[in-house]
């Protein structure tokens, strides 16, 4: 009877830890669902597996945007549905300004707080003389700079001295009649040709603070003349890229490094990224927080730290080279984990130059309407 009972004992004993394993084994492989809203290329298999790997329990979903006015349909139209944002900057800004977006909290994570401060390039550092886009005026962030790029001239490398010596005005020669494609997006576009109207008028502002008597100035004198040389505009990002490569194409304006990075890198050299003695403009790609994704503190804490992960040398030299399309990091320590060709092509030896060199785009404050309308007449040959 004895030995019975402690038979009984042993097999409660027994039975208790392995519920208590299986819990245990339940807790751990529970799977949160991480809903992103993005761009293309932070879906691709790499850099999925590469976080979920990183941070256990965590599934990532996307949904892209071709554009910031793309962006901004999608997640108006079911805000709840994503937990955090990869945006262009600017378009940030529109959201925040509506309440939608947190102040990221930098001191919840110390290694994002020490990249920002210590491995990004200055021009990404807030400073009262240099305002970044997703920064507010008293340097609170709601858009950290995972990802940018340059807007500035595609061309034939057989053309390098023409561009270098006339720089954006190549756009305006007659011996260039139906050699342009145009990405069919009036913000970088009108960006490049108002960097050539400021240049020809000497004034110094950034390019999107024109007045409407400007813009108008800027249609008759740079837009007009231009509309006899373009080819064809594309809406769609492959086929911008593809009709880049076209023997009809000798100039695309308003694109850079991002379109050709990865054709330049297969070892098609025949068409170069550049910025024009005029200067040129920078996109920038942000991680966001929408405000209720702070209404579940574990999914907020496996967003930062996923945030904490964006921000790391690793993933940053993993995010340059997208097979949707290539860009430059803030995180200069990244180009050092990248190959001697990969710095080469992103002109990592120039970069300095290059970033002093661009101006930040954003959205015109005061007269969108304005932009659009001109954007839209020179579409239409008006």
């Amino acid at each position: 009877m004895k030995r019975l009972v402690i038979n009984q004992k042993k097999f409660w004993a027994k039975l208790i830890c392995l519920s208590f394993s299986v819990m245990l084994i339940t807790n751990c492989s529970k799977q949160e669902t991480i809903r992103v809203l993005s761009w293309s290329g932070y879906e691709e298999k790499e850099i999925k597996e590469y976080i979920e790997a990183k941070i256990p329990g965590v599934k990532l979903e996307f949904v892209t945007f071709t554009g910031g006015e793309d962006m901004l349909r999608k997640y108006e139209s079911n805000k709840t549905n994503f937990d955090f944002l990869i945006v262009d900057a600017e378009y940030g800004k529109i959201l925040f300004d509506k309440g939608e977006l947190s102040i990221i909290n930098v001191e919840k994570r110390p290694s994002i707080k020490t990249a920002i401060n210590s491995d990004y390039f200055e021009k990404f550092k807030n400073t009262s003389e240099n305002i970044v886009p997703g920064h507010t005026v008293d340097g609170d962030i709601y858009c950290l700079t995972v990802r940018w790029g340059t807007l500035g001239l595609v061309g034939k490398e057989s053309l390098r001295d023409e561009i270098e010596n006339e720089g954006y005005n190549v756009l305006l020669s007659e011996k260039y009649q139906r050699q342009i494609t145009i990405f069919d997006w009036y913000l970088p576009n009108m960006g490049i040709f108002s960097l050539m109207y400021l240049d020809n008028k000497g004034l110094k502002k950034n390019p999107y603070d024109l007045s409407n008597s400007e813009i108008d100035e800027m249609y008759n004198t740079i837009m007009r003349p231009m509309r006899s040389n373009i080819n064809n505009f594309f809406l769609e990002l492959g086929l911008v890229i593809e009709n880049t490569y076209k023997e009809q194409t000798a100039f695309v304006p308003g694109i850079g490094e991002w379109a050709i990075g990865n054709n330049m890198l297969n070892g098609d050299m025949s068409r170069d990224w550049y910025i024009p003695k005029q200067g040129g403009i920078m996109f920038i790609e942000a991680f966001a927080i929408p405000k209720h994704t702070e209404s579940n503190p574990e999914k907020l804490e496996k967003v930062y730290s996923i945030l904490e992960l964006f921000t790391s040398v690793e993933l940053q030299s993993k995010l340059a080279w997208r097979k949707a399309y290539t860009a430059h990091v803030p995180n200069k320590n990244a180009y050092k984990s990248m190959t001697e060709k990969q710095r080469e092509i992103l002109k990592y030896s120039e970069i300095e130059e290059i970033l002093d060199g661009l101006h930040f785009r954003k959205v015109p404050e005061n007269n969108t309407v304005e932009w659009i309308n001109a954007w839209s007449k020179f579409k239409n040959n008006r």
